[in-house]
């Protein structure tokens, strides 16, 4: 669920109806937006960010940003949007990389990846027709560089095979001693890999899409 304090960044190009769909959506919870569009604009983009930004400051009354960012030049664009988004202090940043050229979509992600941590960043895309939204925020964790037991991911990967279970659970199915694989499951709780509940006098385990994405990034 987006934040209060989440800013929406969107990909422009030549019309508005990815931006206006996600407008809708996050509207009323986002405390800002920025749209990304190509610094060689037409007539066509020009009408495109007058149009957003008319609506959202009369109807949303929500402060509204362009950035113009010359995407011929590829790695210029990546270090300035990289700067870009490494200065946002917001809880939540919310990139919808639907609209415009495919450069700027793709730089953007990259970008944004690089940038903001992965609790912070949600990735989404809309099909064509308008009818479903993609979430890729599990793409944000590609970049994670984790050093990992060996056992640890033993572990991670038993928990992933059965979705959720406990202690008692993993050490039989391990065939291995609780102290050991308490161990284990405190490295992939500080590494943020795994959640942890209570329910009664037990505690579940369950993986998170980070730990999903580090035990295949592993194999």
């Amino acid at each position: 669920m987006i934040m209060t304090d989440t800013i929406v960044v969107f990909t422009v190009g030549f019309d508005t109806k990815f931006q206006f769909k996600t407008i809708l959506e996050q509207g009323q919870k986002a405390s800002k937006f920025v749209a990304i569009i190509n610094s060689d604009k037409n007539e066509k983009t020009i009408s495109a960010i007058d149009t957003l930004k008319k609506f959202l400051s009369e109807y949303l009354e929500k402060p509204f940003e362009t950035l113009e960012i010359d995407f011929s030049k590829p790695e210029e664009a990546f270090q300035t949007l990289v700067k870009y988004f490494s200065n946002l202090k917001e809880n939540k940043i919310l990139i919808d990389i639907s609209g415009g050229m495919r450069i700027i979509g793709i730089i953007t992600l990259i970008s944004a990846i690089a940038a903001i941590e992965p609790r912070r960043l949600e990735i989404l895309i809309w099909t064509e027709d308008l009818k479903e939204r993609l979430n890729l925020s599990f793409l944000s964790y590609v970049t994670l560089k984790i050093s990992l037991s060996n056992f640890a991911l033993q572990v991670l990967r038993a928990i992933i095979e059965n979705e959720a279970i406990n202690l008692t659970e993993l050490s039989k199915k391990l065939n291995k001693p609780k102290p050991s694989v308490y161990r284990a499951i405190k490295e992939l709780l500080s590494n943020g890999l795994i959640e942890e509940r209570i329910e009664g006098r037990k505690h579940i385990y369950q993986a998170n899409p980070k730990g999903k994405v580090m035990a295949q990034l592993s194999r």
